[in-house]
């Protein structure tokens, strides 16, 4: 087992803990938290394992039933080991809309009592960028500085918020212009750009909305000031606060949504118009099966099975009458005689006139001559055997 972990008296419906970390300096921690209810099968609820997060917490997740609570640091850039000094857990109400394990405010998160601090920066008043206080400034107070080309200001959220705009107030008790840039990050690391006027004269409030990401980081780099080589900033806002472009941004969010709408209903119809072509396709095809099946068959018939008119009957040899069939001597024992009158009288031998060289026709179907030269000698020679004769005229 290891990291903390916490068990209620009971089962309990929660979908919120309120987390306090070691805050008496700057460092960062990393973590992410469990919940179960026998110890065997956790659920991560929330998961900051790649997010610098400080101080205060406020996690938020669905209800659900839990008895225990598990705690796990995986980073701490002050050393090795994980601090939590307080830990509440309950169901509340006022839910926050989460976007994944982040929570998406609406009010600013950018104040001391959110955990956010202010890492880089000059200013009289620790904290004044993000104090709340946006009134009372003057030449000497209530603003945060740089020097141009060679500082920057960077504000620390308490934990990764899911931000898409934010509203900065600079010094503007005289008609000084400003240029700058503002990039975001998660690790202090990785820097992203999201505001880039560089080449704009910008005084006062500006509002500012890019496309939402987490945000843990703030880094604000003045490149300009028409007045002196210094870049102030008054105050900071995140997400902004101002009601009139808060309500630019809802109509631009309608519009968004409105055509995202459209485009969906676009493309259910045209999945509905394509499924509809392929049912109507697959009725078509399946309107007479029969038929189909049929003219395959008969396609199949006539170009690979010929069709057969007339049943094959084997054909017998004639039957011979009594006195048809010749009558055979017996077989006589040749005498002995010389082997030149002998081979003479082998059924197998040819005729001077044959060519050692016939073909198989002229073999099976012997000359006429040869056939009367059987038959008349059929009264004096010795007859072979009816098998010999047989078995010699069938090769």
């Amino acid at each position: 087992m290891w990291g903390i972990v916490v068990e209620l008296g009971t089962f309990c419906m929660i979908n919120h803990i309120r987390m306090l970390l070691w805050d008496r300096d700057s460092r960062a921690y990393s973590y992410y938290v469990e919940v179960s209810g026998d110890q065997q099968h956790w659920e991560r609820v929330v998961d900051y394992s790649d997010y610098h997060c400080r101080s205060w917490q406020y996690l938020y997740f669905a209800p659900r039933p839990v008895k225990f609570i598990r705690l796990v640091g995986t980073h701490n850039n002050g050393n090795r080991v994980f601090h939590v000094v307080c830990l509440e857990a309950k169901h509340t109400a006022k839910v926050q809309r989460l976007v994944g394990h982040f929570v998406a405010p609406k009010t600013n998160v950018a104040t001391v009592e959110m955990s956010a601090i202010v890492t880089e920066g000059v200013s009289r008043t620790r904290h004044a960028l993000i104090n709340g206080d946006y009134l009372q400034y003057d030449w000497d107070s209530g603003y945060t500085c740089h020097q141009l080309r060679s500082g920057e200001i960077v504000v620390r959220l308490g934990q990764p918020y899911y931000l898409g705009s934010m509203r900065l107030l600079l010094w503007d008790l005289d008609d000084r212009t400003y240029s700058f840039y503002i990039e975001i990050s998660t690790n202090r690391k990785d820097w992203e750009m999201i505001v880039d006027r560089r080449n704009d004269s910008i005084r006062s409030w500006q509002n500012f909305l890019f496309t939402p990401r987490p945000v843990v980081y703030i880094r604000i780099v003045g490149t300009r000031n028409t007045a002196n080589e210094i870049f102030h900033c008054v105050h900071l806002e995140c997400p902004t606060q101002d009601k009139n472009y808060l309500k630019k941004i809802a109509v631009m969010e309608e519009e968004r949504e409105k055509k995202e709408k459209e485009k969906k209903t676009a493309r259910t119809d045209d999945d509905n118009i394509a499924s509809t072509s392929g049912s109507s396709l697959a009725s078509g095809h399946a309107e007479s099966p029969s038929t189909s099946t049929s003219s395959s068959q008969s396609v199949l018939r006539s170009i690979h099975w010929p069709q057969q008119t007339a049943a094959v009957v084997p054909l017998t040899p004639p039957a011979l009458s009594p006195s048809d069939t010749p009558a055979l001597p017996a077989p006589l024992i040749p005498a002995h005689s010389s082997s030149h009158n002998y081979e003479q009288n082998q059924p197998w031998n040819l005729s001077a006139d044959a060519s050692p060289h016939t073909s198989p026709s002229s073999r099976n179907n012997p000359s006429p001559n040869l056939s009367r030269s059987r038959s008349q000698s059929a009264e004096w020679e010795p007859v072979p055997p009816l098998v010999e004769l047989d078995t010699r005229e069938t090769l």
